[in-house]
């Protein structure tokens, strides 16, 4: 996730976390919303910054993903159990196929 630099568009999700907001953490550009440079992406690739758990929820990633008539939406994140599930649920809901790759998803701990 990745938000406005005055957190105008996270929702409750901020509120929920008071030293993530305090630190001025995850603004779009900045060193702790970075892509990894092994995984930048090149020329044709798109970039979609999302603000919630699902990518789904408020972007335009269901019209993207139909107009280049995907079926199978692939869910890797370091949240299995929010965010990646968040998606899987939600690409679901859209009439996607869709799966988690074991070894590309994490969770906070073995617990979860």
């Amino acid at each position: 996730m990745a938000f406005a630099e005055d957190h105008s568009d996270a929702g409750i999700i901020i509120d929920n976390v008071p030293p993530l907001k305090a630190a001025k953490a995850l603004i779009r550009g900045s060193w702790n919303a970075w892509i990894l440079d092994s995984l930048q992406s090149d020329a044709q690739d798109t970039v979609l910054y999302k603000t919630r758990f699902s990518a789904f929820f408020q972007t335009d990633l269901y019209k993207q993903l139909k107009a280049q008539s995907v079926d199978l939406v692939i869910a890797t994140s370091v949240g299995t159990s929010v965010c990646v599930e968040s998606i899987v649920r939600d690409a679901w809901a859209h009439k996607f196929r869709a799966l988690t790759v074991s070894n590309a998803a994490a969770t906070l701990s073995e617990e979860e």
